[in-house]
Parts: C-alpha cells; sequence; structure tokens
C-alpha cells in the first residue's frame, strides 16, 4: 500500500482505528534516527525562541555579569 492510498484510506477509518494506527506509527519510529533534513528544519523552528521580547539596554555588560556570577559561583 502507497503513502496515498492509505491517507486516502484515513477519512474511513475509525477514531479508534486512527489512533491505533498512530500508536503504530510511533512505536515504528523510536529509536529511528531523524535525517539531516528533518534536524535542520527543527533547528529552523526554534530560532528566535530564546530572544528577548525587548532589547537588552545598551549599556548592560553581560561579560561583567557572567564574570561575577563564575567568581560568586566558586569562590
Amino acid at each position: 500500500m502507497t503513502l496515498q492510498e492509505i491517507v486516502d484510506q484515513l477519512p474511513k477509518l475509525s477514531v479508534a482505528e486512527r489512533r491505533a494506527l498512530r500508536r503504530a506509527v510511533q512505536r515504528s519510529l523510536e529509536g529511528a534516527e531523524p535525517t539531516p533534513e528533518e534536524r535542520a528544519e527543527a533547528i529552523r523552528q526554534l530560532e528566535g525562541m530564546a530572544e528577548p521580547e525587548i532589547p537588552y539596554p545598551p549599556e548592560w555588560d553581560w561579560k561583567e555579569d557572567y564574570i561575577d556570577y563564575l567568581v560568586k559561583k566558586y569562590s
């Protein structure tokens, strides 16, 4: 059965059958290594998520804050 045939048959399945199919597909994918294209796409989707909503003030020196943090942590 081809992918298109499976997709065409989906509306004919009951909800329970579709859920069972989803679980079977999920089990078959467990442990499968993502392709480089899939990894790249996942990274592209994450871009910008960690950026602050407002810009940092120009006078903020994160390097000094980080050095202070490390000094306090390891002293």
